[in-house]
């Protein structure tokens, strides 16, 4: 369908040309940035946006042409011109950034390579391939066509929705533009063929990539239109299984040859019962649950029309474009064979369990975004109860995704997912595993230690600006797991989507526990997260609570929890302990001190209460004595709501000056009452819990400052929402920057290492309490606090890594004071930047038509040559690439960049290395080559007359975890430590890079060919929090205030509440006593089969220590009475012996046996 072109519009009174109306459009767009500075956040949990301000009702009635008759209002447009049209003062406006989005598939995914196209963009020259000029616009004409997906706030049928966007198309000039054709596809699948639908898909062909940009803010600000986005492609490589053993070093979750998300080998084994026997399913089979009447959906590759595995297949549905609906690939088939295998050889967990199979991806393991969200639809209106997803990716800003994620939940619906394959680096959880409403499941061997492959904590979603959240939930099994093989054998693999099927039979068994009347009101998501978090038992492996989450699931004391459930809230985690180590690691790996930047926690709130709710008070601190509240102060942030069963809750705790000398720990409680809206119209009765979260702070005096390091991520971008590219060019397999640049997630290693040496860092940046139930919402939080808020006196050192943002020119300003006048040293660890390089790694996005332009390089060098400028410091746009000696030890240098000017009496090191060029191939593509070597300065060393000391290196990837070995760290670290002492005066360290640098006997000035300048093609603005357009800078922001909390003291009746092991109550339940066990041990699988086994052996070792105590003393007390050793003693003393043995170990009867008691109870006593 073609519009009919126009060329001028109507708009308010003025008269203005298509183009002059964008530019109109854009100004409108960067006033409503500004006025979101000063305005009022709004909360909305339907949709996701960058930034919601209040604006007047005439700023988005300039969105449409003329106003509509009433006839018009009535039949044509009843739902978008009725929601503008009303009697409000304000309405919503809403600005939706661009994001990439990555591809879920089995853990595995590529990336979708989307940006935003500035229409103030430079123009490029003409003879570059594919662009041509336009209106000073770059414009990337294809061929091919885009679709969009257009998601609204109700359900209808898709008819209707489609007749309303088409009308409003009709009536918008700027689908004219340009020549756009456009139509509305129609979809052939179940959900819109039987079901309402949320959304409809258009297509649009022949449109310049910022008129489809300026389409889709335009359908943005449609009142009745949640989101608009493009319809991603998903892809997956082929799922590989080899005889190989689980990889050693990290794999890129990026990688297109990368090991697929299960990984292992096919076992023709006669019968492999190891995960159930370990998982002690048996004891509830025996019961009769079997995971009856339960309905569960398994997004995959499909499964066999007559697989003789599966007894209960109630549905098998494709979504995909192709005819067949069979499962080629065999992954679908493993995880469904998990979850309900009827086969003695590799048995599912839930066996009866009634399967829901949705094929979401083709042959070649092709999907769509829009497959996706009507197969999650149509789940919702079948009425799902456990949804598997065996899938994930680091993109959490994937609006439509999460926001349809958050819906089924909100609905009900218990989802699992699978965290990733990406360890054991931390930060590279995936989504939607790292949701809060979402089951993340992390994989772990059958000895009980954290899988290497098994992603890591903490959530991105919070920084720069905050602190991420705990993840994962719980970890199971996901090591040489037995299942279903595709055409009826077994075999065995290893993955995280492979623990995720584990946990989805394990809550699909659990759910079967629960009477069929009690379901509807007991089995949703958050009781089934209490019920696996609060029974999960915590591994011995020394791994850390962002490794583990609560621990190693634990089936029979799930079931026994789950019985006698209650409706409460909760909190994730439920106590914080800095004196438990390594479980709180990192928060445990240093004190609290007074002076210190703020230490930001996360609590998610589960409330099992209702899918709504609220808090009634804000939450309230209570010291355990009454001079701990003088040492203490502590600020609290909530979501104003708790929406999809969860809610946030953010502390933040600094020493007051009467802690300044002050060492000990300090504890108490945090209480928080939340209150949830009755679930149902004919209750009217507001239910009310109260959450208590215990804790213990460890304070220390504080430190000197020349042992007080701050590190700088607040101008750290990392992915999403732009295309910030990796740091290593070689590594083709990641192409993003999206771990965070963060001392807890990939520089850990460094960070643990100055920490080990005595140093104390600080982070600027977290000091914000990042509000997660915002970042849902699709709000953006005030921002932490930029240097101009540090007070410098206090540190002896600043440490810049791989910084992707803007400088303020107050901040440039700050830090030349704190370094000239107050002996700051500053470390600087820079990265690649290079124009050239820049244009050859942009590439087109096939899926979303659209040029991928990096925003920065691998750091903001032009930015960090502005900071430095001062000092005459800068660096080059030269990259270079190589090996050099330092000290004995090998350094490695990937993709680093080289210094081009230096102050007079400043110290150069150099290397010989290869500087690496860009060449076109015969098919007009461009690729990264090594030159030739030549020597270069990578290393400069600057002490400041009468100030402090400045040191610089040009590659950050040498600390970073993402892209080095351990020996390739360690040998970086002994650099960078000597980097640090130079600059912190301290001793005799760090002069052996004095003794091998060369002194600088004149002042280097940058020559203008190898100055890097900022590319003309960079949108960074859209995301970054310094510009405001592309050659602009805002007013430097405020400094972070909060308000604080008062403490009260808590009484001592409450000290039960203070920290321990997390504990289920200890109440008789009636499930306990029907789960017997007819095996105490297994000759095959070799573990104890009882309800509880630490209390199990402590009961044998201490019974059998008393009846030999017991032996002994008889024998000694009859010695000394004198009597003979005849046979009549020996037979006595072998009755007084054997008594004791049968006491101890007698079994319990079944009643007793209750795994609470047995567990907190202590050992009874022998007679």
């Amino acid at each position: 369908m073609s519009t009919n072109i126009q060329t001028s519009k109507h708009v308010r009174g003025c008269i203005c040309t298509s183009s002059d109306y964008y530019l109109l459009q854009r100004l409108l767009l960067q006033l409503a940035t500004l006025l979101t500075t000063n305005s009022t956040w709004v909360a909305n949990t339907n949709y996701r946006t960058a930034t919601i301000a209040y604006l007047p009702t005439w700023f988005l009635s300039t969105t449409s042409t003329t106003e509509p008759t009433s006839e018009q209002n009535e039949t044509q447009q009843p739902l978008l011109w009725q929601s503008i049209q009303t009697n409000y003062n304000y309405s919503f406006l809403l600005l939706h950034p661009v994001q990439p989005t990555t591809h879920r598939q089995g853990d595995n995914y590529t990336v979708d390579r989307e940006r935003r196209s500035s229409p103030t963009a430079d123009v490029l020259e003409e003879n570059q391939v594919g662009r041509r000029k336009y209106d000073n616009t770059i414009i990337r004409n294809s061929e091919k066509p885009s679709r969009l997906i257009v998601m609204f706030y109700r359900y209808a049928p898709h008819r209707e929705l489609a007749a309303a966007v088409v009308d409003y198309i009709h009536r918008h000039n700027q689908f004219q533009a340009e020549g756009c054709d456009w139509k509305v596809i129609d979809r052939n699948n179940p959900a819109v063929k039987f079901h309402p639908t949320d959304f409809v898909i258009l297509e649009i062909r022949g449109c310049a990539e910022h008129h489809q940009h300026a389409i889709k803010h335009t359908l943005n600000k449609v009142a009745g239109i949640k989101y608009t986005g493009s319809d991603r492609e998903v892809t997956r490589p082929p799922l590989q299984t080899t005889n190989s053993a689980l990889p050693k070093a990290h794999r890129s979750a990026w990688s297109k040859t990368r090991k697929p998300t299960s990984i292992g080998n096919f076992v023709q084994s006669p019968s492999d019962t190891t995960l159930i026997d370990t998982l002690r399913v048996p004891s509830l089979w025996e019961l009769g649950f079997t995971g009856s009447g339960i309905r569960v959906a398994i997004f995959d590759t499909g499964l066999s029309k007559k697989h003789k595995h599966f007894k209960n297949v109630v549905e098998q549905t494709n979504w995909t474009d192709e005819t067949e609906d069979v499962d080629k690939i065999g992954h679908g088939s493993f995880v469904a064979g998990i979850i309900a295998s009827t086969s003695a050889q590799c048995p599912g967990i839930a066996p009866d369990s009634m399967l829901h199979i949705y094929r979401m991806f083709t042959t070649d393991q092709v999907s769509y975004t829009s497959w996706f969200l009507d197969a999650f639809n149509h789940a919702i209106f079948k009425k799902i109860h456990v949804l598997n997803l065996s899938i994930g990716g680091p993109d959490h800003m994937d609006e439509p995704f999460v926001a349809k994620v958050n819906e089924m939940t909100a609905k009900g619906m218990i989802m699992v997912s699978a965290i990733g394959n990406d360890g054991p680096l931390f930060g590279t959880l995936n989504n939607p595993g790292d949701q809060d409403n979402v089951i993340g499941v992390g994989g772990s061997d059958y000895n009980d230690h954290v899988a290497h492959f098994s992603s890591r904590g903490m959530t991105l979603w919070e920084l720069p600006t905050g602190y991420g959240r705990f993840k994962p939930d719980i970890i199971t099994y996901g090591t040489d797991v037995s299942g279903t093989g595709l055409h009826g054998y077994c075999k065995k693999l290893s993955g995280t989507s492979v623990a995720s099927p584990v946990v989805t039979g394990i809550v699909t068994l659990l759910a079967s526990v629960l009477l069929p009347e009690a379901r509807p009101s007991v089995l949703h998501p958050a009781s089934m997260k209490q019920a696996l978090l609060e029974t999960a038992m915590r591994l011995s492996d020394l791994s850390s609570i962002f490794e583990q989450g609560a621990g190693k699931l634990n089936l029979t004391r799930a079931a026994v929890y789950l019985d006698s459930y209650s409706p409460h809230a909760s909190a994730w985690p439920p106590a914080f302990n800095m004196s438990d180590c390594p479980y709180f690691s990192p928060y445990c790996e240093k004190g609290l001190y007074h002076g210190a930047q703020p230490l930001v926690v996360n609590f998610t709130i589960i409330n099992g209460l209702g899918p709504t709710g609220k808090f009634v008070q804000h939450p309230r601190w209570h010291p355990l004595h009454s001079h701990y509240a003088h040492l203490l102060e502590i600020s609290f942030s909530t979501s104003p709501q708790l929406s999809s069963w969860k809610g946030n809750v953010g502390m933040r705790v600094s020493v007051l000056k009467k802690g300044i000398h002050f060492r000990g720990v300090v504890k108490g409680t945090v209480r928080i009452t939340i209150e949830s809206s009755p679930t149902s119209t004919r209750s009217k009765d507001y239910k009310q819990s109260v959450v208590r979260i215990p804790f213990e702070f460890v304070i220390v005096p504080t430190p000197p400052r020349e042992r007080r390091l701050l590190w700088d991520i607040y101008h750290s971008i990392p992915y999403p929402p732009g295309y910030f590219p990796r740091d290593a060019l070689k590594k083709t397999t990641d192409p993003l920057d999206w771990n965070g640049d963060h001392p807890h997630t990939n520089y850990r290693s460094l960070a643990q290492h100055l920490m080990k040496s005595g140093y104390f860092i600080e982070i600027l940046g977290s000091t914000t309490i990042p509000n997660t139930f915002l970042l849902g919402l699709g709000l953006v939080l005030v921002l932490g606090s930029p240097l101009t808020c540090i007070d410098f006196r206090e540190y002896a050192g600043l440490i810049i890594v791989d910084p992707e943002e803007e400088f303020f020119d107050e901040e440039i300003s700050h830090l030349q004071e704190a370094v000239n006048e107050q002996n700051l040293g500053v470390i600087v660890l820079a990265d690649w930047y290079s124009q050239e390089i820049m244009e050859a790694i942009e590439f087109f996005d096939e899926n979303t038509k659209n040029w991928w332009f990096p925003e920065t390089g691998g750091s903001n060098v032009p930015a960090l040559n502005e900071l430095l400028a001062p000092w005459g410091i800068a660096f080059s746009n030269t990259v270079v690439e190589g090996r050099f000696l330092y000290r004995n030890r090998m350094i490695q240098m990937q993709s680093g960049v080289t210094i081009s000017g230096f102050p007079q009496n400043g110290i150069l090191f150099s290397a010989r290395l290869e500087e690496q060029l860009v060449q076109s191939t015969k098919d007009n593509r461009a690729m990264i080559i090594p030159g030739p070597l030549n020597i270069f300065p990578v290393l400069g060393l600057y002490e400041v007359p009468g100030g402090g000391r400045i040191s610089v290196y040009g590659d950050s990837t040498c600390a970073d975890d993402k892209y080095m070995s351990n020996t390739q760290i360690k040998n970086c670290l002994v650099l960078f430590m000597d980097m640090i002492h130079f600059v912190l005066k301290d001793g005799d360290h760090g002069k052996e890079l004095v003794k091998i640098g060369q002194v600088v006997p004149a002042t280097i000035a940058v020559k203008a060919n190898l100055m890097p300048a900022r590319s003309r093609q960079s949108t960074l603005y859209l995301y970054s929090r310094v510009l405001e357009s592309p050659r602009s800078k805002r007013s430097v922001e405020k400094c972070t205030t909060f308000s604080w909390s008062k403490a009260t003291i808590l009484h001592h009746d409450d000290e039960d509440v203070m920290i321990s092991h997390q504990s289920v109550d200890r109440r008789k339940y009636s499930l306990a006593s029907r789960i017997r066990h007819t095996r105490i041990f297994h000759s095959k699988s070799n573990y104890l089969y009882m309800l509880d086994f630490p209390f199990a052996l402590s009961f044998m070792l201490i019974g059998t220590l008393f009846g030999f105590c017991l032996f002994v003393c008889v024998r000694r007390r009859r010695r000394l009475r004198g009597l003979s050793r005849g046979s009549t003693n020996t037979t006595t003393g072998t009755r007084i012996m054997g008594s004791a043995h049968s006491s101890s170990t007698s079994s319990l009867p079944p009643s007793s046996l209750s795994w609470t008691a047995a567990h907190h109870a202590p050992a009874p006593m022998l007679v």
